[in-house]
């Protein structure tokens, strides 16, 4: 993969990384309720700039990107998306 610009890294990145993230979440043996939880948190989206660091770091130093990288990116948008949602349970108890 040659790239030019960020712009087409992250159109030709993102749907491979969001492919990665539905075949863990569909690969998880979990209560259908958590599964739909944890489906509708990360669907809800977000530029996704974490996972394209990983993605950029490793093309910039020269890496072909494969579908480890697009897993270990994966991962850490599921830890972020999981922070974000672990933070926010203490102000619901409100």
């Amino acid at each position: 993969m040659r790239i030019s610009n960020l712009t087409e890294f992250e159109k030709i990145s993102l749907p491979k990384l969001e492919n990665e993230m539905d075949l863990y979440l569909n690969s998880l043996n979990s209560n259908q309720i958590l599964k739909e939880s944890m489906r509708y948190s990360v669907d809800a989206g977000g530029k996704r700039i974490r996972p394209l660091l990983v993605l950029i770091s490793a093309y910039s130093l020269g890496k072909k990107i494969s579908k480890s990288d697009y897993q270990v990116a994966g991962s850490l948008e599921l830890l972020h998306t999981y922070s974000l949602i672990h933070d926010d349970l203490p102000e619901m108890d409100n």
